[in-house]
């Protein structure tokens, strides 16, 4: 408990990854009655963005950019580990699957985007808090 409720910052982060799978659930179960993927697209978008930046200040990546290029301390994972170079690539994928809904301009094309990034955020989260969990960060 003490890795997801310590500190404050991993509190309202932990709250925050609750908060979206349970948004996630609730579109999954209305689907056959729901429009507007949009929106609710931009809602998943703008919470999981949040909760990665908040998950690189609690896991100080930053340190871990700046050792990269000038040597020194690192946060929890460094730079070119497995669980960065992997997230950064689902950050990538879940970047063009938005901006691809913005240029398609159909509900359904927005609603199994929605679910395409769903599945990614998933994915992020699992790797890096399985991580976090095993490294005992």
């Amino acid at each position: 408990m003490e890795l997801f409720f310590g500190s404050t910052l991993s509190a309202v982060n932990t709250m925050l990854i609750a908060g979206i799978a349970f948004f996630i659930a609730l579109q999954y179960y209305g689907r056959g009655r729901i429009e507007g993927w949009g929106r609710r697209l931009l809602i998943l978008v703008s919470a999981g963005l949040l909760v990665c930046i908040l998950a690189a200040i609690r896991d100080d990546y930053a340190l871990s950019v700046a050792a990269a290029s000038t040597g020194g301390e690192t946060g929890l994972f460094t730079a070119d580990s497995f669980q960065s170079l992997s997230a950064s690539l689902a950050g990538l994928a879940i970047a063009a699957v938005s901006f691809s809904a913005l240029i398609i301009r159909k509900d359904k094309y927005s609603k199994a985007a929605f679910f395409m990034v769903s599945g990614i955020f998933v994915f992020k989260l699992l790797l890096v808090e399985a991580s976090r969990i095993v490294m005992g960060g």
